[in-house]
């Protein structure tokens, strides 16, 4: 099952399910990202910059950004760095 979820174009069909269900899909990715709220104050800076390796969607730099980081993030899949780009700049 693990190997399935890193095999190139598995997320992309994840993510491209994501955008066609418009903000009720992407509104339920950025709630996912509350576990932030949690591991951010245990870090001795609260901004700078952050890297998201395999940032997706983008939902965990949204929420770094809310919470005062400067976020950047790395994905594979063209979907996910074409919506980030397009909608987050």
């Amino acid at each position: 099952m693990a190997r399935e979820l890193f095999k190139m174009g598995k997320w992309q069909s994840i993510y491209q399910s994501l955008e066609a269900g418009g903000g009720g899909a992407l509104r339920a990715q950025l709630e996912s990202a509350v576990w932030l709220d949690r591991f951010i104050p245990q870090l001795d800076e609260a901004t700078g910059r952050m890297l998201d390796l395999g940032c997706g969607m983008g939902a965990d730099m949204l929420r770094c950004a809310q919470l005062g980081y400067e976020p950047h993030g790395l994905d594979l899949e063209e979907v996910a760095v074409r919506f980030v780009s397009n909608d987050y700049g």
